[in-house]
């Protein structure tokens, strides 16, 4: 709905009237630059939307490509720890179980960078 707040102040909703003549699409002349100007942000939405879905997708197929990983490492981590319990090979163990958690470390940075980047990318939209 419309308020009667001036230009720039909070209406009693507590949203705000931008100043007049501030947006980022120039004023029309007429009806056929407002034709022009709902073109154009139509376009721009749209654009957005595809960027946001785009975004969204990869972010999930990294984090389903990541539980994948994680299945995988989880049964590395249970094959040497059986290893261990059948051989009593400490230093295989060692080395195995490093191997995984480092990977999975290095993973879990990797998805952490993707989310950040994704959140950042929303905010400036």
């Amino acid at each position: 709905g419309s308020t009667n707040a001036p230009a720039g102040r909070p209406s009693a909703r507590g949203a705000s009237n931008p100043p007049r003549g501030g947006g980022a699409i120039a004023p029309s002349k007429g009806i056929a630059g407002g034709k022009k100007a709902t073109r154009q942000v139509r376009a721009v939405h749209a654009h957005v939307v595809q960027a946001i879905t785009r975004a969204e997708d990869e972010i999930m197929d990294t984090h389903r490509h990541h539980i994948t990983l994680k299945m995988s490492g989880i049964k590395e981590e249970i094959s040497a720890l059986r290893a261990l319990e059948d051989a009593d090979s400490v230093d295989e163990y060692v080395q195995k179980v490093r191997g995984v958690l480092t990977r999975q470390r290095d993973e879990i940075d990797d998805i952490m960078k993707k989310l950040t980047g994704l959140q950042l990318s929303l905010i400036h939209i």
